[in-house]
């Protein structure tokens, strides 16, 4: 991954990643967390956000793939790798590498800001501190400046404080939903927790891991 230092990281149109890092230290753009928020998600509109790709199993199908691995192997078939996969098929010449604390978000923020196509989030915690309202500035400057960009976040509602009693405000979502980015707030006393910290980048490239988007991570 490069730098934040690397020429063509430091401006990306008329967003500036240094200056986003910048002000999430500043004690000016801390939100007052202790005001009490009440986010209700209409169920129906979340439903379009999570599609599965054309090629995935459904359960039924993989658990009957898997099924059909273990009488192939009684059987006495060789089972080949790409074979094992329960939902989807197997990727081959992959690259990994390991991001740890703030290298996490110096890789990240310019992987959003050169984003082509799509955009996916999945967080348990996307909350108002000046991280999370910095990488909504930013996803927000990126569907202005490319309204075909296709930009989806699921969050918790929990993980990221807006279910909670005196929990955190809802502000930046709101911005994001009036940008036209589509969101989702998942219910935890419904759905259970939504645990996943995922940024997919154009179906390319990922971001996995432990790290959400809030102050506790950066």
């Amino acid at each position: 991954m490069a730098s934040l230092g690397s020429p063509s990281l430091r401006r990306s149109g008329h967003f500036h990643v240094p200056d986003v890092l910048k002000r999430i230290h500043h004690p000016c753009g801390m939100h007052g967390l202790q005001q009490q928020a009440r986010f209700e998600a209409d169920e129906s509109s979340c439903r379009p956000i999570l599609r599965d790709h054309p090629a995935a199993r459904t359960t039924e199908e993989a658990i009957a793939h898997l099924y059909s691995l273990q009488v192939q192997s009684l059987g006495g078939a060789a089972l080949r790798p790409t074979m094992l996969t329960t939902f989807m098929k197997m990727s081959s010449n992959n690259h990994l590498e390991l991001l740890l604390d703030r290298a996490y978000f110096a890789a990240m923020l310019p992987a959003l800001l050169d984003a082509q196509d799509s955009i996916h989030i999945a967080m348990l915690t996307f909350d108002d501190s000046p991280l999370g309202q910095a990488v909504a500035d930013l996803l927000i400057h990126k569907k202005l400046q490319t309204p075909k960009l296709c930009i989806r976040v699921i969050y918790d509602g929990y993980g990221s404080s807006v279910l909670r009693p005196f929990g955190g405000r809802a502000s930046h979502f709101e911005r994001l939903r009036a940008a036209g980015i589509e969101l989702c707030c998942n219910n935890v006393f419904q759905c259970g927790l939504e645990h996943r910290k995922l940024v997919l980048i154009d179906g390319r490239l990922a971001f996995v891991g432990g790290v959400g988007i809030g102050k506790e991570y950066y």
